[in-house]
């Protein structure tokens, strides 16, 4: 089973969400504005704040795989979280308007708790 899919299916609507609440900037924007061009990384507290949500997708994924895919489920440490969530910051630059209305829209259904 391919996790990294999965996690990210939950993540981009989780980070969609919080940027909406820091900045009425459209999401491509405001990540193209924090991403180094020389380096090739996200601005480092961009990321980390982007952690809570990374290891709640994660969480949210192996809650909704079945007892049989849970047995494979891998541990994530705290580099592979940070790693995880820079990786999708850097995709999200780079998604097309159709797919920015998808995530925002997926955004908007997220009940408080997520």
């Amino acid at each position: 089973m391919e996790w990294i899919t999965i996690i990210s299916g939950f993540l981009l609507p989780m980070l969609a969400r919080c940027q909406q609440q820091f900045s009425s900037e459209p999401p491509v924007e405001y990540l193209k504005s924090h991403y180094d061009s020389e380096t090739g990384r996200m601005d480092a507290s961009l990321v980390r704040n982007a952690m809570p949500h990374t290891r709640r997708a994660i969480r949210k994924a192996f809650r909704s795989a079945s007892i049989e895919d849970r047995r494979d489920f891998p541990r994530y440490t705290r580099e592979d979280v940070y790693n995880m969530a820079e990786s999708e910051l850097i995709k999200a630059m780079s998604a097309s308007p159709e797919q920015v209305e998808s995530v925002m829209e997926a955004s908007r259904a997220l009940g408080d708790e997520e």
